[in-house]
């Protein structure tokens, strides 16, 4: 669940927090919610903050557990709703597609009626993708670090696939009933990336037992995915807790959402969408977080042998790929991850009269030494090394003039890290 403006607002908005109230299609968005059982007790207000973009702002005081929103869930766009609406008709019998690529075609379709039921909601929705590291071009990619690259390649494979999907599935030629809309119409490449990029950027978890969906037919996987308006106001931030969950009120299915996090008056309310380092926000959402408390630099276990030049006993290899040892890799604020932390105890010269590494790695039971030089020394060497790598893909991107969300990212990246070898 999320929005992708982040970095991109943070240039072009002004230094002073604008009301959004006033706009045409956020009023809109309001009548659609009131009149279909959406009550805002807690009076939230849509403004435009210097650092985040749009977001959602508090006019009283809030407290723990408090409710921020109550949405019906017959409002919200589910499986439930393709089904009920007949949508999985369009698809060929043998069809299977995900509840992702289902989303994604119905939001598309919607978004062409004119007398669609969530035409407010889809009017207040980007007319244009927004921009995610998938949609650099596979030159550009190539000169990314390699878990950037790595994530970005798997994330266009994860859209092209959906695409590939769909499209065989639609039946040739298929015609809305309703509205007599074809299919050739408002089916494509470009439309459907908007489509999938919004659904994987907004798309809230619902819990398949709760609502009584399962899977089966065209769909290959669980129900449990839906889009809620409204939600996706809301602005991440690695300090906020929040709670969101599926409940029954005088028999009708609200998807509710409470804050766990105090606000002052006129704060901006924020919500989690999990404990993602900035690699993760940037891929999934577009954005990233300096200073993000999740953040952590991975680290390849391929790049571990090559920069320190280990070369290991055959008891060594077995014990670190036999608990693998060798993924999960990385540094944090807190030092190098458990998996790292063992993987550099073993390889080090520290080991070398240890019998048996698992009472030392399961236990934290490492040699003061350990600790204190030869663990530091080989992260620092890792960390440099990736340091390295932001600055190469640092030249490379600023000559053919990218998008400067991850030019951004990337120079956010390098002070992270030369932070990280100050603390070692």
């Amino acid at each position: 669940m999320g929005r992708t403006q982040r970095t991109r607002s943070r240039k072009k908005s002004s230094q002073f927090v604008q009301n959004m109230d006033h706009e045409e299609t956020l009023i809109n968005l309001r009548k659609f919610l009131a009149r279909n059982g959406c009550n805002d007790e807690v009076d939230l207000k849509l403004r435009n903050f210097p650092q985040t973009g749009r977001g959602v702002a508090t006019t009283k005081n809030l407290h723990e557990n408090d409710i921020l929103i109550r949405v019906p869930y017959d409002l919200m766009i589910t499986y439930t709703t393709l089904k009920r609406l007949n949508f999985l008709q369009i698809f060929t019998p043998s069809s299977k597609l995900t509840i992702q690529d289902l989303l994604t075609t119905f939001l598309i379709f919607e978004r062409h009626k004119n007398d669609s039921f969530w035409r407010d909601y889809i009017t207040s929705l980007p007319s244009h993708p927004p921009w995610l590291p998938a949609l650099l071009s596979e030159h550009h990619c190539e000169l990314l670090p390699v878990d950037l690259r790595l994530a970005a390649k798997k994330s266009r494979r994860l859209l092209e696939e959906s695409w590939s999907r769909v499209k065989g599935s639609i039946k040739q030629g298929w015609t809305c009933s309703c509205c007599g809309m074809k299919v050739d119409r408002v089916f494509d490449l470009h439309s459907f990336t908007w489509g999938f990029i919004l659904v994987n950027t907004r798309a809230v978890y619902v819990d398949p037992g709760v609502v009584g969906e399962g899977g089966g037919g065209v769909l290959s996987d669980e129900p449990c995915m839906a889009l809620c308006p409204f939600l996706d106001m809301f602005n991440h931030s690695d300090k906020a807790k929040c709670s969101a969950e599926l409940k029954y009120e005088e028999g009708k299915l609200f998807y509710q959402l409470t804050t766990l996090t105090s606000y002052k008056k006129y704060e901006q309310v924020f919500i989690s969408y999990g404990g993602h380092d900035n690699v993760k926000l940037l891929m999934e959402y577009g954005f990233f977080i300096p200073g993000n408390c999740n953040d952590c630099i991975s680290i390849q276990s391929e790049e571990v042998f090559r920069v320190l030049r280990l070369g290991l006993g055959e008891g060594q290899y077995r014990f670190i790929n036999r608990h693998d040892l060798n993924k999960e890799l990385f540094v944090g604020e807190s030092g190098p991850s458990f998996n790292l932390k063992g993987f550099l105890f073993v390889a080090s010269s520290s080991a070398s009269e240890v019998k048996d590494f698992a009472s030392v790695v399961y236990t934290d039971s490492y040699p003061e030494e350990f600790l204190k030089s030869e663990m530091k020394d080989m992260c620092r060497k890792l960390l440099l090394c990736e340091m390295a790598k932001v600055e190469e893909s640092l030249r490379g991107l600023k000559v053919l003039k990218v998008n400067s969300v991850i030019i951004d990212f990337l120079n956010c990246r390098h002070d992270f890290i030369k932070k990280l070898c100050e603390m070692l």
